[in-house]
């Protein structure tokens, strides 16, 4: 049995309501996991932008915004939050993956969703999902207001 197919998640790619696939940014450091959160992604129809360091992470997002972030808190270069900082100040959701506690994280992110290390690939599948919906009908609710 491979992988992918202990997903058990629809194969559907998620689009804006421009109809273009949405881009899942993931920041992590260990390549076997790297490798496992972005299978599970795409298996599941959807589209990773995968960085492996803190500083690669803040490049990338000098020009481009994901739809919603999967980031580990302890990377080699530092610590996911200024990465999260960055997304929370453009209203990108952001989900924690990582082996510590929830309780490590500062005040400023304790609504970031959590998915604990070693994870269940269905529950991350259904985290991003959740979130990149969840901005998705703020983002209507403002248009309409």
């Amino acid at each position: 049995m491979s992988l992918l197919d202990t997903v058990d998640v629809p194969s559907r790619r998620i689009m804006a309501a421009s109809g273009r696939a949405e881009v899942v940014l993931v920041v992590e450091d260990e390549p076997f996991i790297a490798m496992d959160i972005d299978e599970v992604l795409r298996a599941a129809g959807l589209t990773v932008e995968l960085r492996s360091s803190r500083s690669d992470a803040l490049k990338w997002l000098e020009n481009r915004s994901p739809a919603t972030a999967v980031l580990d808190l302890h990377l080699r270069d530092g610590d996911g939050l200024a990465i999260a900082a960055v997304l929370q100040s453009r209203g990108v959701p952001v989900i924690f993956c990582s082996g510590g506690d929830p309780s490590d994280l500062p005040k400023d992110f304790k609504t970031a969703a959590w998915v604990r290390k070693p994870f269940v690939y269905g529950e991350l599948v259904t985290e991003v999902r959740r979130a990149i919906e969840t901005c998705e009908f703020q983002q209507q609710i403002e248009q309409r207001a």
